[in-house]
């Protein structure tokens, strides 16, 4: 079996509604994705957040989806609404077509 084909098998499992997925509404569109908060001690990467990052309260969590269901790119820096609250993008990746991006929000 291909790379490719490992991924498009494990995308039906991972984006499965009835496994770990849901229909969340990210950019005006509603997609089948995985939103999850990150623990407010470390980043995703790992790495520790720092004293400025401590000082504020700031959310954080981590939207995954497949990169051909949105019309608009994912991309750092940016800002994305979902499910109808607004988030900076902090960092974003897509490797093999899914997205994995770490969002963050003051509040």
């Amino acid at each position: 079996m291909s790379f490719a084909e490992q991924v498009a098998l494990d995308c039906s499992v991972f984006f499965n509604l009835d496994e770990f997925a849901e229909t969340h509404n990210v950019a005006g569109s509603d997609v089948v994705s995985i939103v999850k908060e990150i623990s407010s001690e470390k980043w995703s990467d790992g790495t520790q957040l720092t004293e400025f990052d401590n000082s504020v309260s700031v959310k954080k969590a981590e939207l995954i989806l497949k990169a051909n269901d949105l019309e608009i790119d994912i991309v750092a820096g940016g800002v994305i609404v979902v499910d109808t609250q607004e988030w900076e993008i902090f960092e974003a990746k897509n490797i093999a077509g899914i997205i994995t991006a770490t969002l963050t929000r003051k509040y």
